[in-house]
């Protein structure tokens, strides 16, 4: 007869080489999409900003030089990402499919040593799968986050100084604010232990050092303009949304902890959580870049931020199992009453997970066999870049966009020049104009030729079209600028679903008149109000309880 303990192993095996499977095989269905298909078909596979990444790593290793595209240098990204990608195109190729797959492999490279090291350490590796479906714009989509999960483990597991030291330099380079993890981590061994190992800063602060005077040296600026652009205009404080997103992606972890907390009350058998450190450290992280944020970013959060939740569901996760098995492994029967909650728990982390496959499964079906009908931003940028190549726009054009230019840029190519408006790609220089309020100025400059605005709503009147830059500030009291045009400055109207989007004849840009300018210095004067005009359909105030009842209901 099959003992409890031997009957939750085998089903956690299974578990385990399932998710294991179905992970690889969406792996490899969306590469043979890449290599087999036009980018029409799967531009949407990567994140937009993800191809800012292959911008930068292109231009390093054809021209030795970190700029998106000409003529202006940047170092507008997460430098251990930015150097993976260019051994990879110095390797492989810099061919816009070539680097597409370099990408996406290089993001299930980091997703699968996540899963190995779950197994290695902690037993299990459906958790890791689980959480890669749940957070999937950290895991997969291509960004610098794919790093972290694995890279934590490892700190966790590396008792040397120097081990930690070195791994604890990568998961800053991997992501500046990642560096949270460490202080999270001294902050819980300084109470727990009252002690910490603090030879590892040997290896970490002259690494940190370095970065920041490379930075300086080749950029003027020590961290990444990016993250600069973020904060032009902001009002400290005022950036309450950054609180309301955290919170609303953790909401679904709230029945999860009831679960445990239940467990632990009724049975009395758990005395603390096996994985409490780790717990403590992911709440820590996750604390820590909410406050950072809050404080100092104007801007909303995008998913890839989520890695300090996926950190937390994955150890929850873990929890819950280590509940399971410890509880099977002490008896010949399992009782529902002993495994109830922790498996109730499994089922509210994991249903998020499954139900995403599930959609994603669909919309990838959907869009291949579709392909004619659903439209996205990114879509359009490839449709933009033959429609321009098509036309035989000359080289050496000079192009202006700002939210959703990554694919675009991308994909237009070297031939071109271009300006990222929004600046996080851009250079310091136009990060120093819009902190003086001088943004428009600097592109009115800069003899730009054409004008791509990807819009729900423009500021509009009689044969005037008026166009802010930047769009996406929440808090930004000063910066973002307002640019007019006639009516007869659209060269493309590429509007599509309930987006207004435009190529716009730069040389069709007018004085904007009064009544344009004064409603756009009324919506920068409210909290959010640009980009809740610009965008009306995103939801940029989340409701902290939107999650809990999407999961359940």
């Amino acid at each position: 007869m099959m003992t409890s303990g031997k009957y939750v192993d085998r089903s956690i095996k299974f578990f385990d080489l399932a998710s294991g499977i179905g992970l690889l095989a969406i792996f490899i269905g969306n590469l043979l999409l890449i290599v087999n298909k036009s980018p029409f078909i799967w531009v949407d596979i990567v994140a937009d900003d993800a191809y800012y990444y292959l911008g930068v790593a292109r231009n390093l290793v054809d021209h030795g030089v970190s700029s998106f595209l000409p003529p202006f240098e940047t170092n507008g990204y997460q430098p251990l990402w930015l150097a993976l990608l260019s051994v990879s195109a110095f390797i492989f190729g810099t061919s816009s499919r070539s680097m597409v797959v370099q990408l996406y492999s290089l993001s299930f490279f980091f997703t699968f040593l996540f899963c190995l090291a779950s197994r290695l350490r902690y037993k299990v590796v459906f958790p890791a799968v689980v959480c890669a479906s749940c957070f999937p714009f950290v895991m997969v989509y291509g960004m610098e986050t794919t790093m972290i999960p694995c890279l934590l483990i490892l700190y966790l597991g590396t008792r040397k100084w120097w081990g930690q030291g070195i791994i604890g330099s990568l998961i800053f380079m991997a992501r500046l604010d990642a560096l949270s993890l460490i202080i999270a981590k001294d902050l819980l061994d300084i109470v727990k232990r009252r002690d910490i190992e603090l030879k590892k800063y040997l290896i970490i602060f002259p690494l940190i050092a370095l970065y920041m005077g490379i930075n300086i040296h080749y950029f003027d600026t020590p961290v990444p303009v990016s993250g600069l652009a973020k904060s032009v205009g902001n009002v400290r404080g005022e950036n309450i949304t950054v609180i309301l997103f955290y919170f609303s992606m953790i909401s679904y972890l709230i029945p999860a902890l009831i679960c445990i907390a239940l467990y632990t009350f009724i049975t009395k058998e758990i005395k603390r959580f096996q994985y409490a450190d780790e717990i403590i450290i992911s709440s820590m992280a996750l604390l820590i870049c909410m406050v950072y944020y809050t404080i100092n970013s104007g801007w909303p959060i995008w998913p890839w931020y989520c890695w300090p939740q996926l950190l937390l569901t994955y150890y929850l996760i873990l929890e819950a199992v280590f509940i399971i098995r410890s509880n099977a492994a002490r008896r010949s029967i399992i009782s529902v009453r002993w495994i109830a909650l922790p498996l109730a728990m499994l089922f509210l982390l994991s249903k998020p997970a499954f139900e995403l496959f599930f959609r994603g499964s669909i919309s990838l079906y959907q869009s291949f066999e579709n392909r004619h009908i659903l439209n996205s931003f990114g879509r359009q940028n490839v449709r933009l870049v033959d429609y321009l190549r098509t036309r035989n726009i000359k080289p050496g054009s000079f192009f202006a966009m700002g939210d959703r230019a990554g694919s675009f840029g991308f994909f237009l190519g070297n031939n071109y020049r271009f300006i990222h408006t929004e600046g996080l790609a851009g250079p310091y220089s136009y990060y120093r104009a819009m902190q003086a309020d001088e943004g428009r100025k600097f592109i009115e400059n800069l003899g730009v030729d054409y004008l791509v605005v990807d819009r729900e709503r423009l500021i509009v009147r009689e044969n005037i079209i008026g166009v802010i830059e930047p769009v996406m500030p929440l808090s930004a009291r000063f910066g973002d600028y307002i640019l007019c045009f006639k009516e007869d400055g659209v060269i493309l109207d590429q509007s599509y679903n309930n987006m207004t989007r435009y190529l716009l004849d730069f040389k069709a840009r007018v004085e904007c008149p009064r009544d344009v300018e004064e409603e756009f210095l009324t919506l920068r004067k409210q909290y959010g109000g640009v980009v809740k005009y610009s965008f009306p359909m995103l939801n940029f105030e989340p409701d902290l309880m939107a999650g809990l009842w999407r999961l359940l209901f």
